[in-house]
């Protein structure tokens, strides 16, 4: 199975006034664009696909907990998707 790079987000503002993302997107190796919402991603990478982010020429792997906290730090970082 070929690792998704999530490269934006979708992110909106709670009763507090705080991002919490509820879609991820990216680029799949064909060159499509891929959105899921943040839930539907949460299932496929528990179901066993791979997600990473890159920062700085240095790629991580997003691991199934960070899908679940819609405040992930780390995907917070990424631009949101237009």
């Amino acid at each position: 199975m070929l690792a998704q790079r999530i490269d934006c987000i979708t992110t909106e503002r709670d009763g507090s006034g705080r991002r919490r993302i509820t879609h991820i997107s990216g680029t799949a190796a064909n060159g499509e664009r891929w959105h899921l919402t943040r839930e539907d991603a949460l299932r496929a990478a528990r179901r066993g696909t791979i997600y990473f982010v890159t920062f700085e020429a240095e790629s991580y792997m997003v691991a199934a907990e960070s899908l679940a906290e819609p405040d992930s730090s780390m995907l917070l970082r990424l631009p949101e998707c237009r």
